[in-house]
């Protein structure tokens, strides 16, 4: 005796779809969608970090544009504060060894 199978439209058949490399039919994904919103509600916008920080340079790279002065400035001091302190790391590992 096995379990009984959720019918098409639901969340349980779009996976079944998904499950036998089959393509979910439009009512199960419309199923999954209401069901994703319900599980993960979607976060209200927030303000957009100003330019000249670390965030906005990643901002201007994940959207294929070309980083602004005032960003890449700020990406480059972060990435010379990292350097600085792994060669400080191995400086005081080697002088502990």
């Amino acid at each position: 005796m096995g379990r009984e199978l959720k019918p098409c439209p639901s969340w349980a058949a779009y996976k079944r779809h998904l499950y036998n490399s089959e393509q979910p039919c439009d009512d199960c994904i419309a199923a999954q969608r209401v069901y994703m919103r319900t599980w993960r509600p979607l976060k209200p916008s927030s303000p957009l970090p100003p330019h000249g920080t670390v965030a906005t340079y990643w901002r201007h790279r994940r959207s294929g544009e070309t980083p602004c002065e005032s960003c890449r400035r700020a990406f480059n001091a972060y990435q010379r504060e990292c350097y600085a302190a792994n060669r400080a790391a191995v400086k005081a590992r080697q002088a502990a060894a």
